[in-house]
């Protein structure tokens, strides 16, 4: 299963949208939205992304063995990978978030490929990226603008 997510964050409004695309096997998933709580960064809302489209993988049972996640969130990366010097608390509570559902879909490989975001290039995994950057941004828009 490859999962591609990207956010959208507004820090006025501490408010803002996500969007996945899930392709595997067994079919794909795309889903856009707004958040429905506040969150505190764009850290945050990366997070909170990914959390939101393995839910979803989750509820769609798929059982996958392999999980690839991109990102072109290089923080959140470093976190889950153990990387980071140091996690602010609120990020931790979304670590345990992420690790609880890992145990749940019991996916024994989950790996991380950072994407670089705005590149614009012609591969598919940036014309992913580029299409979850739009989407998160509409939603979150349509939430705190109403448009």
């Amino acid at each position: 299963v490859t999962i591609t997510t990207d956010a959208s964050y507004y820090h006025e409004h501490k408010q803002g949208g996500y969007a996945f695309w899930i392709t595997s096997n067994k079919g794909r998933l795309r889903l856009a939205q707004a958040f429905k709580n506040k969150v505190e960064s764009s850290h945050d809302a990366e997070f909170k992304c990914i959390i939101n489209a393995l839910y979803y993988l989750s509820a769609h049972n798929w059982g996958a063995t392999e999980i690839y996640i991109n990102t072109d969130s290089q923080t959140v990366i470093d976190i889950v990978e153990k990387r980071a010097k140091s996690i602010p608390e609120y990020l931790r509570k979304t670590l345990e978030q992420y690790n609880a559902l890992i145990r749940v879909l019991n996916a024994p490989n989950v790996s991380f490929r950072h994407v670089k975001g705005h590149k614009h290039t012609r591969t598919a995994r940036h014309w992913v990226n580029d299409w979850c950057d739009k989407n998160a941004k509409t939603a979150a828009k349509k939430k705190i603008f109403g448009t």
